[in-house]
């Protein structure tokens, strides 16, 4: 259905905005038009951090809001793990996208992550690393949406 029906394209520019349940806002997600940058802004619209593409699909680096280098995001070749390291290379994240089941799969948009950080791991890296599974969504998985 997806061949026949095209929908959003995983290139196009978006932006998610995360709310507490009482709808104050928390963090927003602004993807660039491409899969080169992805930024991540606070409340009052300070960066946070940004995840910028390496190679494309494979490897993406992570920057703090001052443009400090925090670290790097790995990615498996089905695109479904994703290993957030540190500068030195040490592991302190691992991302999964989950199946949901072949209903899920082929008739929602949804999809299911798990996020397992390695403690300690400091802020604002941390904060990244669970950003890691919307933000790999956005640039790799996206554009199963059908409208």
């Amino acid at each position: 259905m997806r061949g026949i029906l095209p929908g959003k394209s995983n290139l196009d520019a978006r932006a998610v905005r995360l709310t507490t349940p009482d709808g104050d806002p928390l963090l927003t997600v602004d993807k660039q038009r491409g899969r080169d940058y992805t930024e991540i802004l606070g409340v009052k619209d300070e960066v946070v951090g940004s995840f910028v593409t390496e190679r494309v699909g494979r490897r993406y680096v992570i920057y703090d809001g001052d443009g400090t280098l925090l670290g790097a995001v790995d990615v498996d070749v089905p695109r479904t793990n994703f290993a957030v390291t540190d500068n030195d290379g040490t592991k302190v994240a691992h991302v999964r996208k989950r199946w949901a089941g072949l209903a899920t799969h082929l008739l929602t948009t949804a999809d299911k992550y798990a996020v397992e950080i390695y403690d300690p791991v400091p802020q604002p890296l941390r904060t990244m690393a669970v950003m890691t599974a919307i933000v790999m969504d956005m640039n790799l998985h996206e554009s199963k949406e059908i409208t």
